[in-house]
């Protein structure tokens, strides 16, 4: 069913994670963090005898908890010290409104805004002259 403080921890857990892949700009740090975790947890379950259990991370006692969010919270200051060190840009410079400008008008609402062709432009052309006049 779970504990609290095993939900806790998971909410904990996942908050690193996804301000991780922010930080850094992918998910590589993330799932470094995610494959330690199972990795640690799994070593620890051998050495004790309960790879057979059917408990989750919900399940976790409070005890474990206290030890895994300092954990949590120090592999991600290294990994973002890092990544400063590194110069591993953490924001983008293209904001999304300035990518691509909102169709006008009304081929805006029938969606054929994004299929028309300039008939002067050739590089959306997919066919080679050639090949077109073999069809």
């Amino acid at each position: 069913m779970g504990h609290p403080v095993g939900f806790a921890d998971l909410v904990m857990f996942g908050l690193v994670a996804g301000w991780l892949t922010v930080r850094t700009g992918g998910l590589e740090a993330a799932i470094a963090l995610h494959v330690a975790n199972n990795l640690i947890s799994s070593v620890v379950a051998a050495a004790l005898g309960d790879l057979g259990m059917d408990e989750t991370a919900a399940d976790m006692p409070w005890q474990f908890a206290v030890i895994d969010v300092p954990v949590l919270l120090a592999y991600a200051w290294v990994v973002v010290r890092l990544a400063r060190g590194a110069g591993v840009a953490t924001e983008s410079s293209v904001e999304p409104c300035d990518r691509v400008p909102p169709p006008r008008g009304p081929e805006a609402e029938t969606g054929l805004a994004d299929h028309r062709e300039d008939p002067q432009d050739s590089s959306n052309r997919h066919l080679s002259p050639s090949s077109s006049a073999r069809r």
